[in-house]
């Protein structure tokens, strides 16, 4: 629909130029804190608060409580905003995303100040020297067992013969090629993982994982085929556990 002004009083136009300011300003994107290496958004927190927030995932028959700490968690579902003030002491959601850093597990948001600090840096330049460090971690509640079984399944490969590739690892190109899919076995800490073809070290592949029975996480950090291969994808997947598994008594 278009509006004409034409012949408008001239007392009109302020009223006109407010309005049109108002329409404007409710269409651009809402700002809300800044992750480093990740973006701004309404819905996404940057805290270096170590205080706990208790993430309530529901199930049928009950709930399950983690105990996060705040630094760690930077978007959760259920329209939690950073405009709001920080993530509430108690969320009930079904995902969060974290992001923590190689090799001790340390918050992201902690790691990226403190490297900012020692070196003078922006936080985009930490995040760009970091970004090998860098581990972007969606927790998710699960209502069924995930498992070899399940990733041997998947909808992407189940109708493929796959390969074992220079990694080891039982290799399959899906997406017409744009992307390897990688089905791991039962000494592997991850499930299957999927990289971007062509190879490129800036990329990340996304891991997935089991946590307990009642919780799988996926995880985003740089490419194995690059950065060691089976062993370096294990030896992240380790360490994102270890530092999970201090959130949950169910490991």
């Amino acid at each position: 629909m278009v509006v004409r002004l034409k012949g408008l009083l001239p007392s009109f136009w302020p009223g006109v130029a407010a309005l049109m300011l108002m329409v404007a300003l409710g269409s651009a994107p809402a700002r809300g804190d800044a992750v480093p290496g990740i973006g701004a958004w309404e819905y996404y927190h940057n805290s270096v608060d170590p205080s706990p927030v208790t993430v309530r995932f529901v199930y049928n028959d009950g709930t399950r409580d983690l105990l996060i700490p705040r630094k760690y968690i930077f978007f959760a579902t259920g329209g939690f905003s950073s405009r709001d003030g920080p993530i509430p002491d108690l969320i009930e959601t079904h995902s969060v995303r974290l992001a923590l850093t190689y090799p001790d597990g340390e918050a992201w948001s902690v790691a990226t100040r403190d490297y900012m600090r020692e070196h003078g840096v922006s936080a985009g330049r930490a995040a760009d020297e970091m970004r090998d460090r860098m581990h972007i971690v969606e927790l998710m509640r699960t209502h069924n067992i995930i498992d070899l079984d399940v990733a041997r399944n998947d909808f992407r490969i189940r109708d493929l013969e796959g390969s074992i590739g220079d990694s080891g690892l039982e290799e399959f190109k899906i997406s017409r090629g744009r992307q390897q899919f990688f089905l791991a076995s039962e000494e592997d800490e991850f499930l299957r993982s999927v990289c971007y073809n062509p190879k490129n070290p800036g990329w990340f592949c996304k891991y997935y994982a089991r946590l307990t029975d009642e919780i799988v996480f996926n995880a985003d950090f740089v490419d194995l085929r690059i950065f060691g291969g089976r062993e370096f994808a294990n030896s992240r997947m380790r360490m994102i556990k270890r530092t999970l598994c201090t959130f949950t008594e169910s490991c």
